[in-house]
């Protein structure tokens, strides 16, 4: 997570190195004056000041070479370079909270310290021993040396100031990640605290937009009572819930209104993914470790017919076989979703009669389809011809599907007279 400082157990989120020149130094790395080393992880955040001016990046230094301060103009005995490094971090706080905050005082003559309010009204304020800007008619002053922090909300320390020189403060927030973090009851906005902060209590951000229970152990979105380890509500639209049955298996639900509609289930004994209508809890999909998929219901039908039909009319199936879904009946197949079909029909012409020509089509809400796709059966003195045919159809909900007899007609037996079908995709 995001946060400000070097990590948060600590709360500086800047560093100052000083060092003073013996005579002649173009760079300055390692220890300072007060043994710290100088570390950088980025030189775009890094400022240097020699006897409090501003130095500017690339003109008058550079930082090409790891944690070193190079390209000085040769330095003078006793000049100083100061090095703030500044830790590179995202913001994390609330936008209602300032990452640091400037104070300016115009002195009236013979003052050695400032505190109090500022000429804007704001009260200067930060704790004893901080680490602040100070500058005096825009030179920046070294701390320790021209200034001190001693005193609370004080900067103490300073040479007698002239009237109308103007004092800059600038004070950066300290905090550790605490400071976003609420007990049970309290609110906050945006951040998120490391488990040991609220083992004692639950969490709420952004009033109740992110719950913690920590009795239970479960997360809430949208609410302050999760009945599930992940539950995410949104007013009355769709909830998302995850839970673990047993310690093995576990569930995504999706949810309308509060009520379970769709569950997505692991079943640790099986090494499966499952797929549940929550409405009357039937398996609908089922994904096992090999890859393996079934969809018990899965539209799909096969139906024969032991009646023979004349010529120009809809057959009739009185032996059904496979119903899958349940969607044929009364001699047809209605289609529950829209998807791609295939089917397969067939007959064999009687015999008995070969002048004449059948016919079989399927055809689409009592339409032909496919230009009048067919099955021909001509020939045949004792014993007709028979043939098998194909249809791929791309049907709407409810669309219904027939198989329709021309001519002579069909012979009257479940081994030749036949109509099945399924569902693509």
């Amino acid at each position: 997570m995001p946060y400000i400082g070097k990590s948060p157990g600590k709360l500086g989120v800047r560093q100052r190195y000083h060092y003073t020149a013996t005579g002649s130094e173009t760079s300055k790395s390692g220890s300072d004056d007060n043994g710290l080393t100088l570390k950088f992880e980025d030189g775009e955040y890094v400022d240097v000041y020699l006897n409090g001016s501003l130095l500017v990046a690339g003109s008058d230094y550079n930082t090409a070479t790891a944690n070193t301060i190079s390209g000085l103009a040769a330095l003078a005995a006793n000049d100083v370079l100061e090095v703030i490094v500044y830790d590179i971090y995202s913001l994390a706080k609330t936008n209602s909270e300032a990452q640091r905050t400037k104070y300016y005082k115009t002195a009236s003559g013979g003052e050695t310290s400032i505190t109090g309010t500022d000429d804007n009204g704001a009260t200067i304020t930060f704790s004893a021993g901080a680490q602040i800007d100070v500058r005096l008619n825009g030179v920046s002053l070294k701390q320790g040396d021209d200034y001190n922090t001693n005193v609370a909300n004080t900067v103490g320390g300073l040479t007698a100031l002239t009237a109308g020189q103007l004092v800059e403060i600038v004070v950066y927030e300290k905090f550790v990640l605490a400071d976003m973090v609420k007990k049970s009851g309290d609110t906050m906005t945006g951040g998120l605290s490391a488990p040991s902060i609220i083992s004692t209590g639950d969490l709420t951000v952004d009033t109740d937009t992110l719950y913690v229970d920590s009795t239970n152990n479960r997360v809430g979105v949208g609410t302050t009572a999760p009945a599930y380890d992940l539950d995410v509500k949104s007013g009355g639209e769709a909830d998302i819930r995850i839970d673990s049955a047993t310690s093995n298996d576990g569930a995504l639900r999706f949810a309308e209104n509060g009520t379970n509609v769709f569950t997505m289930y692991h079943d640790a004994a099986n090494s499966a993914l499952a797929w549940y209508d929550n409405s009357n809890l039937s398996e609908r999909m089922r994904i096992d470790s090999a890859g393996r998929v079934t969809m018990p219901n899965q539209p799909a039908f096969d139906v024969a017919s032991s009646t023979g039909v004349s010529g120009g009319n809809y057959q009739t199936f009185n032996n059904v076989y496979l119903n899958n879904g349940n969607n044929f009946g009364n001699n047809k197949f209605t289609a529950p979703i829209a998807g791609i079909y295939q089917f397969f029909a067939t007959t064999i012409k009687q015999g008995n009669n070969t002048s004449l020509v059948t016919r079989v089509y399927v055809r689409v809400n009592g339409s032909e389809v496919r230009g009048n796709r067919q099955v021909r059966l001509s020939e045949g003195s004792n014993y007709g011809s028979n043939g098998v045919g194909s249809w791929v159809l791309n049907l709407s909900a409810n669309d219904y599907v027939q198989v329709y007899i021309v001519d002579y007609g069909s012979h009257s037996s479940t081994s030749y007279t036949y109509f099945n079908g399924y569902l693509i995709c």
